[in-house]
Formats: structure tokens, sequence, C-alpha cells
């Protein structure tokens, strides 16, 4: 019981320690002003904006 409970709170300190570093280095990159954008530094134009809501991302995942 010892190790399942072990195991539980390191996987639970990981997946804390992933979310961390993805939200600082998403934070560094859009200072930058990086984003997937060309060589230069500027947004794709080829590209479709991406859905403002949960609504239209699930419209456009799921064409009817």
């Amino acid at each position: 019981m010892k190790t399942a409970a072990s195991v539980s709170r390191a996987l639970t300190l990981l997946a804390v320690v992933l979310v961390a570093v993805t939200l600082f280095m998403d934070t560094a990159e859009a200072r930058r002003g990086g984003g997937g954008g060309s060589k230069r530094g500027g947004p794709r134009r080829d590209r479709p904006s991406p859905p403002a809501t949960l609504s239209d991302a699930i419209a456009y995942a799921y064409p009817s």
C-alpha cells in the first residue's frame, strides 16, 4: 500500500512539474513574439485562426 501511495504521489508531482514547465515555456514564447510563425517571427498566414470557443472546436473537428 505504501508503494502505491508513493507512486501516485510521484506521478502527481511529475504532472504538476510538466504543466508548470509548459506554462513557463508558453509565457516565454509569447513574450518574445513567437508562436510558430515564420523565420522573422511574424504570425503564419497560411493557417486559419484557432476556434474561439469549445463548441467551435468541436464543430471544426467533427463537421456535419
